[in-house]
Formats: structure tokens, sequence, C-alpha cells
């Protein structure tokens, strides 16, 4: 992890996150790439319901990086096995 972060705040909820992402084979590294994510969102000044509600947008910052490793054309031909 590169960025890991989240603020409820009381109006504007924001939350940041970042891997770096390395494949290698052997010795040799295919791929080195870092990536990031961020989101924003109304947040509330009732901590009972900003801290869950920047709990659940930080979580789903997971799915949308994945989302950009997996869609990275060059991830993709890093993993992809050779044409026999």
């Amino acid at each position: 992890m590169t960025e890991s972060e989240a603020d409820p705040a009381i109006v504007t909820g924001t939350a940041k996150l970042g891997a770096r992402f390395v494949v290698t084979h052997g010795d040799a590294v295919k791929y080195d790439r870092t990536l990031g994510t961020d989101a924003t969102w109304e947040s509330s000044f009732v901590g009972a319901t900003a801290i869950p509600l920047a709990a659940a947008e930080y979580q789903k910052l997971y799915r949308k990086l994945a989302g950009q490793l997996f869609d990275d054309p060059d991830f993709r031909k890093t993993l992809a096995r050779p044409a026999p």
C-alpha cells in the first residue's frame, strides 16, 4: 500500500487508496506500476452516521483499485500466456 486514508469529515467525506503492483519472472521485473483511486461523498455531522459511511466508501476503493489493475492492458499482457 502506498496510500490508505479515510476522512469522514462533517460535510464531505474523502478516501484515498493506492498500491504498487509488481510482477516478476525470475529476477526480471515484468510489470511495475503504482495505481491509486479516491472517492468523495456527502457526509454527516453525526459520527454514528459518518463513520460507517466512511468505512463503506473506503471498502469500495479496494474493488475500484483492483479493477484498475485488471483493466490495465500492460498488466493483462504481462500475465498472458505466450502462444504455443
